[in-house]
């Protein structure tokens, strides 16, 4: 039962926190909980990966590909095209021993 308790005064405590605002004279009202979504859209932009946004969030993949699915469609390019890199790379390393074997 005490730990029930607990649980709702940590959330109590975080939704205060995601509620904080910083007023500046001439600047609209913003809460530090506004900056997640820019830090995650920026962060997934820059290629992080979606289980490490998850995890510096403190949130699930899922919710991540839910809320930001749209900005990790382009990523399907960035890994072929990685993947291609790196198969690249390989066929010109077996095609390299492949020469050295024939020279024996």
């Amino acid at each position: 039962m005490g730990g029930a308790r607990l649980g709702n005064s940590t959330r109590d405590a975080r939704a205060a926190e995601r509620h904080q605002t910083f007023p500046l004279p001439g600047v609209p009202s913003r809460r530090i909980y506004d900056l997640r979504s820019t830090f995650a859209s920026q962060a997934l932009a820059a290629g992080v990966s979606v289980f490490e946004l998850a995890r510096i969030t403190g949130t699930s993949v899922r919710m991540i590909e839910r809320h930001y699915g749209t900005l990790l469609q382009g990523s399907g390019e960035a890994i072929r095209g990685e993947l291609d890199a790196y198969l690249g790379g390989l066929g010109q390393e077996q095609a390299a021993e492949a020469e050295a074997v024939e020279a024996q």
